[in-house]
C-alpha cells in the first residue's frame, strides 16, 4: 500500500511539474519577438487627447540586443502645454533601444522644440528626452512602459554644442511615470473598389 502512495505522489508531482512547464511555455516564448519594424504608438494626453506616433526600430547588430529608434508625433502639442508657447515644431526624435531581457529593451530618444523664424534658422528652444522600458507582449503588440520626458532649456546644451545635454545638466521638468502601448503596422488585405459616384449630368 506504501508503495503505492508513494507512486501516486511522485506521479502527481511530474504531472504538476509538466502542467507548470506548459503553461510556462505557453506564457513565455521559448524565441524573442523581433523588436524590428514599424509601429503606431497611442497614447492619452494630459488634455484628453489621444496622440499618435510612428515609430520605426531598425537593428544595428546580428543578434537583434541593439536597435536605432526613430519617433515622429503625427498630432503633438508642440507647445508641451504652454510651456514653450513660441515653439510651432518639433521635428522627429532620434534613439536607442537595448536589450535587457527576452522581450524588454531600455531606450532613450532624443527631440527638439523650434521656433521658425523668417529668414533664419529655427530657433531650438529646448530639448526633450524620452526614457523608459519597451516589453513586447506579443508578436505584433508593444508596452511602452516606466517611460520619463525630462525637458531640457537652451542653457542645458552649451559645452559643448552636441545636441545633447551637457553632463551634470539638470531637468526644468521631469514627468512620469508613463505608459502607452503600440501595434506593429502589418500587411493588410486592399480594399473593395467602390466606384467614384458621377457628376449629375447637365
Amino acid at each position: 500500500m506504501k508503495a503505492k502512495t508513494k507512486v501516486l505522489v511522485a506521479s502527481v508531482i511530474i504531472l504538476t511539474g509538466t502542467l507548470l512547464a506548459v503553461c510556462w511555455a505557453v506564457n513565455e516564448p521559448a524565441e524573442p519577438w523581433s523588436l524590428g519594424g514599424s509601429w503606431i504608438d497611442a497614447f492619452v494626453g494630459p488634455d484628453g487627447s489621444h496622440t499618435l506616433c510612428f515609430m520605426m526600430l531598425t537593428p544595428v547588430d546580428s543578434g537583434g540586443n541593439r536597435y536605432t529608434f526613430w519617433l515622429s508625433f503625427l498630432n503633438a502639442d508642440y507647445k508641451v502645454g504652454g510651456i514653450w508657447p513660441e515653439a510651432d515644431g518639433a521635428p522627429d526624435m532620434l534613439g536607442t533601444a537595448v536589450r535587457t531581457g527576452l522581450n524588454t529593451y531600455a531606450y532613450t530618444a532624443v527631440g527638439y522644440a523650434t521656433k521658425s523664424r523668417q529668414g533664419q534658422r529655427a530657433e531650438i528652444l529646448g530639448t526633450l528626452v524620452f526614457s523608459g522600458k519597451l516589453e513586447l507582449t506579443g508578436p505584433d503588440a508593444m508596452a511602452d512602459t516606466g517611460s520619463f520626458v525630462s525637458l531640457y532649456g537652451p542653457d542645458a546644451d552649451v559645452n559643448p554644442v552636441d545636441g545633447l545635454p551637457d553632463e551634470g545638466a539638470t531637468p526644468f521638468l521631469c514627468a512620469g511615470p508613463m505608459e502607452t502601448s503600440a501595434r506593429r503596422i502589418g500587411v493588410m488585405a486592399p480594399c473593395t473598389a467602390i466606384p467614384m459616384p458621377q457628376p449629375p449630368k447637365q
